[in-house]
């Protein structure tokens, strides 16, 4: 077995986010484009010989045990794998929990990946990605990260090419949406848009944050913002300034972001300060997922 490893997990974008339909299975499908940024999580895995899996986070809130994704992916990967490995692992928590940034996604995808190294499984990517898609919807995205079409459940992950990379304003409430509450809310049937992710995807291959301030699109912020009346007020304040390409919600929230170009990204941030509606920082789209490094 390996020493320790220490997992890079990134916080995700979605740019563009439609609910296709409600699943029998209680599901929904969906066709997102996503976007990582450079928001990280840290994932410390101790690989241990016995069958003991041991989990500790920074954020005292959040579950160690079965509850956690974390747990469950490497319990997962085991099943998948046919080992008895044990491991101890500490979360380093930084992403935001119930503001649509994928945070628990993403240590999952981290648990899969990192432990898949430590236990020296040989499990081809193929392979991972299905433990991933057993795990959550949107884990397997965070295995390969950079931008993607993801549909299905978020499980089905198409890369995607983006010519010019974005920076974006951050800004968090203090308030969080269940992803399950937002998606209850969701009133059928869903009213039409005018653009989707073919348009998306074309603003990301040409490079233009107009073009992606114009495709800008989430259809879980209606029933979000009714949970939560104060995130439209925040949106409506951001997507007002000079400043930003384009603003939106991610996920099924309470983050919202703004695009801007590098050279407005201090002013930008400071801008979003003023609204005091939460702690701002400045992100930066990247090509990668999850990362392994030594310990």
């Amino acid at each position: 077995m390996d020493a320790e490893l220490i997992v890079r997990c990134p916080a995700k974008l979605n740019l563009f986010l439609e609910v296709v339909r409600r699943r029998p299975d209680g599901y929904h499908d969906l066709d997102t484009v996503m976007q990582a940024i450079d928001l990280y999580d840290d994932l410390h895995i101790e690989p241990r010989p016995g069958p003991a899996l041991t989990l500790e986070c920074s954020d005292p809130s959040l579950p160690t045990d079965g509850r956690n994704l974390v747990i469950r992916a490497a319990q997962a990967l085991r099943e998948r794998a046919g080992c008895r490995g044990g491991a101890h692992l500490r979360l380093v928590k930084r992403i935001p929990s119930e503001a649509g940034l994928g945070g628990g996604s993403s240590d999952a995808a981290g648990a899969i990946a990192g432990l898949a190294r430590a236990w020296r499984l040989g499990l081809s990517s193929a392979e991972l990605a299905d433990v991933a898609a057993a795990v959550g919807s949107d884990v397997a995205f965070f295995l390969t990260g950079g931008a993607a079409h993801c549909t299905g459940r978020g499980e089905r992950v198409e890369p995607l090419a983006v010519r010019a990379g974005f920076h974006a304003v951050l800004l968090c409430p203090p308030v969080g949406v269940s992803t399950a509450a937002a998606y209850r809310e969701l009133r059928f049937p869903l009213t039409a848009i005018e653009i989707n992710s073919t348009m998306m995807r074309r603003a990301l291959g040409e490079g233009s944050l107009d073009a992606l301030g114009r495709c800008l699109f989430n259809r879980l912020e209606p029933p979000a913002f009714r949970l939560e009346p104060s995130l439209a007020e925040v949106k409506a304040q951001l997507a007002a300034s000079p400043l930003l390409a384009g603003a939106l919600m991610t996920g099924s929230g309470s983050a919202i972001f703004g695009l801007c170009r590098p050279d407005d990204a201090t002013r930008a941030r400071e801008s979003a300060a003023t609204l005091r509606a939460g702690p701002v920082c400045v992100v930066r789209s990247i090509d990668h997922g999850v990362r392994i490094t030594r310990g």
